[in-house]
């Protein structure tokens, strides 16, 4: 009598599968080694993710990276532009022995730079870290000269932590570590923000990481919406300190609206602008104090809790602290505004440790 075989049906790995607005991420295929090799016989492609290699080097490198996926059951996913079915990079998650940390790092083909493209993949790869690999730590490797990498980790909500240090060989190779804050936060209703807000965050998010040398954070209605209230935006206030006021006034220069003069001088005052972008305005309050009949104070924001929203960390202040910020104000917006954070039956934010 035959002896009946197990089939255990679990998903292989080999079918794995995320797809973004333009960009199609899976595990390399046979078929990719042409563009990867091609892109590490580019210099300049090639100058920060291990330098320029003949096409028998850059093989070596291609299977290591499915060796990971064969192993580990993760590793860089090969990048495919929906339009065209082309290879235009690699990146996702990679973490091989003596590693500093578990690292999502990118490295695309020239003909792909400028398009967005390391932003919306490696944003979805951060995700995929989290959700699937349950990973709660990020980091990224990012070498001193490398600019745009260091811009792109800071678009993704990640801070520069200091000078790192890979395993041999590569013990020489100068490199910073960035990484997302290990008290990532993530908003679990966010279907409520508009387009509008959105596109305006992830302009001005990632240069307020940059720029702004003291803590900053957004208040008022688009704080209340991330938070969770149901409230209107039509602009996006930002508290910051009086010297990252004159820092951002110099950044945004070309976007000022001068003429514009905010309203209520006689109980609110400030280091303030007014920038136009393209989704809604943005309100710079450098220093803001209140005057509630008693002299000047300080509007303080007290404690502050990041929001994570597709990629973004925008800070904000704990609902708490937004209630007595809006109740100090007293304007019958703001007020309303206070009332239905207070109605919030628990907070929509989840930090995970």
């Amino acid at each position: 009598m035959g002896h009946e075989a197990k089939v255990r049906h679990r998903m292989s790995w080999q079918d794995i599968h995320i797809e973004t607005d333009r960009l199609i991420l899976r595990p390399p295929q046979a078929e990719d080694f042409d563009g990867w090799a091609a892109n590490m016989a580019d210099a300049e492609s090639a100058r920060f993710i291990g330098g320029q290699q003949p096409r028998a080097v850059a093989w070596r490198g291609f299977l290591t990276m499915v060796g990971s996926w064969a192993i580990q059951g993760f590793g860089m996913f090969s990048v495919i532009e929906k339009d065209t079915g082309q290879w235009v990079g690699r990146m996702g998650p990679w973490f091989p022995e003596g590693w500093p940390g578990r690292e999502v790092g990118w490295g695309l083909a020239r003909p792909a730079w400028g398009k967005g493209y390391a932003l919306e993949g490696a944003a979805a790869c951060m995700d995929w870290a989290f959700d699937h690999l349950g990973w709660d730590d990020v980091i990224h490797n990012i070498d001193p000269a490398n600019t745009p990498s260091q811009a792109l980790a800071a678009k993704l909500g990640s801070r520069l932590r200091g000078p790192g240090r890979l395993p041999e060989p590569f013990q020489d190779v100068p490199i910073e570590i960035w990484g997302a804050d290990p008290r990532r936060v993530e908003a679990a209703h966010m279907s409520h923000v508009t387009p509008a807000l959105y596109a305006t965050l992830a302009e001005i998010v990632p240069e307020l990481h940059v720029h702004c040398a003291e803590p900053w954070c957004v208040i008022g209605s688009a704080a209340a919406l991330l938070a969770g209230a149901d409230v209107a935006v039509a602009d996006v206030d930002l508290l910051v300190s009086h010297a990252d006021a004159d820092a951002l006034m110099a950044l945004w220069a070309d976007r000022r609206e001068h003429v514009y003069e905010p309203a209520g001088a006689e109980r609110f005052r400030s280091h303030f602008a007014r920038f136009r972008f393209p989704g809604m305005p943005v309100e710079v309050m450098g220093g803001l104090e209140l005057n509630q009949g008693d002299g000047w104070h300080p509007v303080k924001a007290g404690r502050l809790t990041l929001v994570g929203l597709n990629g973004l960390a925008v800070p904000v202040p704990s609902i708490d602290d937004q209630i007595r910020i809006l109740e100090s104000f007293g304007r019958d917006k703001d007020l309303q505004r206070a009332t239905l954070l207070r109605k919030l039956s628990s907070s929509p934010l989840r930090i995970v440790d």
